[in-house]
C-alpha cells in the first residue's frame, strides 16, 4: 500500500514541479513560488519513506512516477495556457478573393487591417494583416486559407 501512496505522490511532485518551471520560464513568480513550496515538502515526504523503506523496488517505484509525472505536466500546462495573439499578414493575387477573406473576418469577428498593395508582377492586390486573438480564430483563418480557390502568401507572427 505503501508503494501505491508513494507513486501517486511522485507522480504529483513531478507534476508540480514541471508546472513550476514552465510557470518561472513564463514569469509567473508567485504561483510558480507556491509550487516550490508544494514540490519540496512532497519530496521531503518521499525522501523519509525512501530512507526508511531501503528497498530498491522504492526507488524504481519513484524512477518511474517521476517520468510519469513529468509527462503527464505537458498536456495539462497546455490546457491551462492562455491563447497566443497571433498576426496573419496575407496578401494573394486574386483581389476578389482577399476582399472575400475580409468579408469572412467580418463575419468571425476578426479584426483586421488592409491596405493596398503590389504583388510581384506589379499587380494591384490588398495585403491584410488578421489579429487573432485565440486558437479558434486561427483556426478558422486557416481553414479560410485552405478552402480558398486562390494562393496566399502567408506570414505568421506573435
Amino acid at each position: 500500500m505503501i508503494y501505491i501512496i508513494l507513486f501517486i505522490i511522485k507522480i504529483l511532485d513531478n507534476i508540480i514541479l514541471t508546472a513550476k518551471s514552465i510557470l518561472q520560464y513564463r514569469g509567473a513568480k508567485i504561483i510558480s513560488s507556491i509550487m516550490v513550496i508544494i514540490s519540496q515538502l512532497l519530496f521531503y515526504f518521499i525522501i523519509s519513506k525512501v530512507v526508511e523503506d531501503d528497498s530498491i523496488l522504492t526507488i524504481i517505484i519513484i524512477a518511474v512516477a517521476s517520468g510519469i509525472g513529468n509527462l503527464i505536466a505537458f498536456p495539462i500546462l497546455e490546457k491551462c495556457k492562455k491563447d497566443d495573439k497571433w498576426q496573419f499578414h496575407l496578401t494573394s493575387s486574386d483581389k476578389d478573393d482577399v476582399l472575400k477573406l475580409c468579408n469572412y473576418l467580418v463575419e468571425n469577428n476578426i479584426k483586421y487591417l488592409a491596405n493596398h498593395g503590389i504583388n510581384r508582377k506589379g499587380q494591384e492586390t490588398i495585403n491584410v494583416i488578421a489579429y487573432s486573438k485565440t486558437k479558434d480564430q486561427s483556426r478558422l483563418i486557416e481553414n479560410y486559407l485552405a478552402h480558398s480557390k486562390s494562393k496566399y502568401l502567408k506570414e505568421i507572427n506573435r
